[in-house]
């Protein structure tokens, strides 16, 4: 497993030109192709959306999303990217929606605890900061149901929809594990917490992987690397 397509069909070329044909079992792949391959074994007709099409699909259905907080601030359509950006790398933690409405009920159960000992401006601040919150966690259920109905999913989602297969699928699990008796990992210092389940969940039983990384090139925790 690898992270860009140049780099598995480099390492494939390299592995078929060393062993032969003792290569054809071989899977080599990036991360977001395999766990795609997964999700198309369960559900044959889902289709990966990128980021601008995503964005679309939210400027389309802006009444659904109720925004207030965002569209008092400016033009809504402004944010729609950074929704979608955020919503991925949510899915990079596995955090989904309603684990995020969770942490925003716990946030309004700390301010009603607490806003007694708060000046007013203090207090203001703080509820402008529920009510975005709020808002975030709106949109983000929202928008994966308008990707459930037309059965898509993002780039990001398909790390995370792949990890929920495996926690809650034995058999598929068990026969990826008859599979893939041993696991490579490439760079691996750029694997964010989704990948990295997804690695447990492959190789508990048997531990036969062998990953490759320097950490003096890691540079993508911006991008959910952990």
């Amino acid at each position: 497993l690898t992270f860009t397509e140049k780099a598995a069909g480099e390492m494939k070329h390299r592995v078929e030109k060393a062993v032969g044909e003792r290569a054809e079992g071989l899977t080599l792949t990036t991360f977001h192709a395999f766990c795609f391959s997964l999700l198309k074994e369960v559900n044959p007709g889902v289709q990966v959306l990128d980021q601008t099409d995503h964005w679309i699909l939210m400027r389309r259905n802006l009444p659904r999303l109720e925004l207030k907080f965002y569209k008092r601030v400016a033009e809504p359509g402004q944010f729609l990217g950074d929704f979608a950006q955020f919503f991925s790398r949510c899915q990079d933690e596995l955090v989904e929606p309603a684990d995020y409405e969770r942490y925003v009920a716990g946030l309004h159960k700390a301010h009603e605890e607490m806003k007694a000992d708060l000046d007013e401006d203090e207090r203001a601040e703080r509820e402008a900061e529920l009510e975005r919150q709020t808002e975030l966690a709106r949109v983000y259920r929202v928008s994966e149901a308008l990707l459930r109905e037309r059965n898509l999913i993002t780039f990001g989602g398909q790390l995370l929809e792949a990890v929920k297969l495996l926690r809650t699928i034995a058999a598929l699990l068990e026969k990826l594990r008859e599979r893939y008796h041993y696991i490579l990992v490439d760079e691996f210092q750029d694997t964010n917490i989704a990948q990295i389940e997804l690695l447990w969940l492959l190789s508990r039983e048997h531990k036969n992987i062998f990953v490759v990384g320097d950490d003096d090139q890691a540079i993508y925790r911006f991008r959910g690397a952990s």
